[in-house]
């Protein structure tokens, strides 16, 4: 074999293992023949114009969130290329866009449901606590710019204390035969000066349970003055071994809670004054009970006075007749009246005659309110009737008829 032949032989086999390798390289079995390999070239070649296109459409339009997306759920696609864009028709990028809208509209939604389950929640809240804080925070009423003075009659005994709000003073407060006590303070409603409707000094004996309240004089503007001296206070609290408490009460109408704390102590100095015993000291209690006798009912005069003055009563009476017969009384003319006017004459008569049965009953059995509605009723009738009986009477005088 000479040189040549071995160079045309080696050669051919490059040449083969050339062709092998072009063959694996581009996906076709070694062997296969030189269409096969062709058809798959040009399925590749047709496969990457597609993807070039696909990547084109979203370069030229630089949505580089489309690219990260289209990245996302096309991981074949590369975004590296090296052929020349070409233009798609509008149903292929319809297509290519419709896949990451959607996905961000998707997105868009859940964060947005997110957003307002938060909202709602943080509502809730807000409301809950705006309804729980009128309770929390309720107004209550108190008092600022308060001090208690003791006034002696010499300068060195005088104390001056300041009072603050729930912190009653350390020590108690003395008050002497001749000193006198004078509170000042400022009420307040909610940390503003108001009027309050009660406001009051309350002392209690802790001992044995007695108090008494002085009222503070208040003004509109909430400035509060006392002044107690020691002859104002009761007789039971001058005999007490132990201080007495001294309560600040502040109240009004509304929801404000009151005020009632203990400001300070008073220490009742009376050794000048001799200790009452127990049984003198005048206490609120039971009292025995009071039988109470009325007095009789008034009885009726005497049978000899009670005669006497029937008897001059009916005297009056032929003095009355004499009287009408001695200025020529006609009675001649009673016809005429009874038949010009007979009801007024005739009731005029009985209602006078009724009065006089009236008073009788009274002094003999009616009380006072049973007589005056009778005695009303029959001298309304007495006056009616008399004056249409008199009328008729004036009627014959002014005829000439005596």
């Amino acid at each position: 074999m000479n040189a040549e032949t071995v160079a045309i032989g080696k050669a051919r086999a490059v040449n083969a293992g050339s062709g092998t390798l072009k063959a694996r390289s581009i996906g076709v079995r070694p062997g296969a023949s030189a269409e096969a390999v062709e058809r798959k070239k040009n399925a590749d070649v047709f496969r990457r114009d597609q993807q070039n296109k696909e990547l084109g459409l979203w370069e030229a339009s630089g949505h580089w969130t489309g690219l990260a997306l289209l990245g996302a759920f096309r991981p074949e696609l590369s975004l590296s290329r090296t052929d020349a864009t070409p233009s798609l028709a509008w149903p292929e990028q319809l297509r290519l866009f419709a896949l990451p809208i959607a996905a961000s509209f998707c997105l868009f939604l859940f964060f947005l449901s997110i957003c307002a389950m938060r909202l709602l929640q943080c509502a809730v809240q807000l409301g809950l606590l705006a309804a729980a804080a009128p309770s929390v925070y309720a107004a209550s009423w108190g008092f600022t710019d308060a001090t208690v003075s003791v006034n002696s009659k010499s300068a060195s005994a005088n104390i001056k204390e300041t009072l603050k709000e729930n912190t009653p003073l350390s020590q108690p407060l003395v008050l002497g035969d001749a000193d006198s006590l004078k509170l000042i303070l400022t009420t307040q409603e909610a940390r503003s000066a108001k009027r309050p409707h009660q406001a009051f000094l309350l002392l209690k004996d802790s001992q044995n349970g007695l108090d008494i309240s002085y009222p503070l004089s208040v003004k509109e503007s909430g400035k509060s003055k006392l002044e107690l001296a020691q002859k104002d206070l009761p007789v039971q609290f001058l005999t007490t071994p132990s201080p007495i408490d001294a309560e600040i009460v502040i109240g009004s109408f509304g929801a404000s809670d009151p005020y009632h704390k203990l400001a300070f102590q008073l220490s009742v100095n009376a050794e000048g004054k001799k200790s009452s015993k127990s049984g003198d000291i005048e206490r609120y209690g039971k009292l025995p009970e009071i039988h109470h006798i009325f007095k009789q009912d008034p009885q009726s005069p005497a049978v000899i006075i009670t005669l006497v003055f029937l008897l001059a009563t009916l005297i009056t009476i032929p003095v009355l007749v004499a009287s009408w017969l001695f200025l020529d009384a006609n009675l001649n003319h009673l016809p005429t009246a009874l038949q010009a006017a007979p009801v007024p004459h005739v009731v005029f008569v009985a209602s006078v005659i009724g009065l006089e049965g009236i008073f009788f009953l009274y002094y003999t059995s009616w009380n006072l309110f049973q007589t005056l509605p009778a005695a009303l009723v029959v001298g309304t009738v007495a006056f009616l009737s008399g004056s249409r009986a008199l009328s008729e009477v004036q009627s014959r005088r002014l005829a000439g008829l005596r």
